[in-house]
This record gives structure tokens, sequence and C-alpha cells, in this order.
């Protein structure tokens, strides 16, 4: 029996076609088409860092590195598990979520002041192999400004703001042997 590769990826598809409607609702109200934009970053150029990010202990151990100005990280998804939730209540600095809702309504948000602290606890949890329960979702913050916005963690590009130094995006990507650009 054929299996529908709808199907056969989970919920990937259905994220996708949501965030398709919302691209086509946004053209359709005299917005852009432009993908980046969907996701909440301006439509001026950013930094695109290829597919491939695949080792969330390492990319936790490189973040304070790439973007040293962060202040908040913003995580949405409707498969973290309950070490993470825990480790993101105890971190919510109580504000409200910058960010827009990227996936289901039953998923959970959480905006968490970024600390080392952080960093390191994501990176013990991340060494028991299962990014999918971390988040699906990552938007981080200076501020109120969005430095870095990651749909569908772990399995796509990732988006910095072009004020994100080149050389830190370049050292990034290097971690992971692959391709940057800004676009």
């Amino acid at each position: 029996m054929v299996q529908d590769p709808k199907r056969s990826s989970g919920c990937a598809w259905l994220r996708h076609a949501l965030l398709l409607t919302r691209l086509q609702l946004n053209l359709a109200l005299g917005g852009s088409n432009d993908s980046s934009v969907g996701l909440g970053m301006t439509k001026d150029p950013k930094w695109w860092i290829d597919e491939g990010i695949t080792e969330p202990g390492t990319f936790f151990s490189a973040l304070a590195e790439a973007l040293p100005g962060a202040t908040h990280f913003e995580v949405e998804g409707d498969r973290i598990s309950a070490e993470a939730k825990a480790l993101y209540t105890a971190h919510e600095d109580g504000s409200r979520m910058r960010s827009s809702r990227q996936a289901l309504s039953w998923s959970r948000r959480f905006r968490c002041v970024l600390s080392p602290e952080l960093l390191s606890e994501l990176t013990r949890i991340a060494s028991k192999g299962e990014p999918a329960k971390l988040f699906d979702h990552l938007t981080i913050y200076d501020g109120n400004r969005k430095l870095l916005d990651w749909h569908d963690a772990f399995a796509n590009s990732l988006l910095l703001a072009p004020e994100v130094p080149e050389e830190n995006v370049r050292a990034l990507a290097s971690r992971f042997g692959v391709a940057y650009k800004l676009s």
C-alpha cells in the first residue's frame, strides 16, 4: 500500500498549509507575498541560513556568541516535553509575547529571559535527542527588536535580522556546514 506523503510527514504539512493560507490572506488584503513577512520579519533583506541545523545542543551552545545582545527567547509548540515546559516556566518573565502565533491554537507558547542558564539547560535537555520536544518555532529578540525567526526549527531555514553581523552569521552557519546569504 502506498502511503500518502502528507500523512507520513506528521503535522508538518498542516503547518505549511496554514502558513500558506496566512500568506494568501495577507496578499489578498494588499500585503506582501514574501514568506518572511508572514513569519513576522520586515520585508528588508535578512540573513538566511540554509536547512541543516539539526543538532540542538550545538545550536544552543553557539547562540550566545551568534546573538550577544539577545534578551528574550520565545518558543511555541504542541509537543513540548514536560521537562522543557518546566524550564520555560522557570525562565518566563511575564511580559506579553511579541511574536504572532505560528501554529495551531492549542500549542503552548512561552516568553523567557534569554540567559546562560536557560541555554545550558536547553543544551542538557537536547542531549536526550528529541528536538521536536523542545519547541516547533523559535523567535529571539533584543528588547523589542526581532533578531531570529525559525519556523519549524531544526527542519527549515533560519532567518536573522540584517543587523546581525555577517561574521556572526558565518560562524553559526559554519558550525553546521550550511550556506548563508543576505536577501
